[in-house]
């Protein structure tokens, strides 16, 4: 991941992590995915050689890519609250934990797309905040 979080440091300059690793980084969860990550910027940015969203599950624009074998989702939103946390040398960004919690209950798991194995992940991650 650290290969990961400095290419994306130098190509897309700052960034908020959010999802599954921010959660594993607050020690939330004991493990996160290694092959996606989920990642918020300024909702003016646009991404040379990313796929654009044309919709997205949580209500913003966004970008997929591809670097190292890993995905990145990329979510075009106003940067939340985050904490800055030193992770092997990298200082990154991870959203709150009260930001986390704040965007995981405001979920309405009717309106949200995607397999079953996917909102099953969802409402896990919501019981985490009840």
């Amino acid at each position: 991941m650290r290969e990961v979080i400095k290419h994306l440091k130098a190509t897309i300059g700052e960034f908020v992590i959010c999802g599954s690793l921010a959660l594993y980084l607050h020690d939330l969860i004991p493990d996160y995915n290694k092959e996606e990550i989920d990642i918020i910027v300024d909702k003016n940015i646009s991404i040379d050689g990313y796929r654009r969203h044309t919709s997205n599950r949580f209500n913003a624009q966004g970008w997929l890519g591809k670097y190292n074998d890993v995905y990145i989702d990329v979510y075009n939103k106003p940067l939340p609250e985050f904490n800055k946390v030193v992770v092997d040398g990298l200082i990154m960004r991870i959203k709150t934990v009260n930001a986390l919690k704040m965007h995981y209950l405001s979920l309405d798991l009717d309106t949200i797309g995607g397999h079953d194995r996917f909102k099953q992940k969802l409402m896990t991650r919501i019981e985490l905040f009840k």
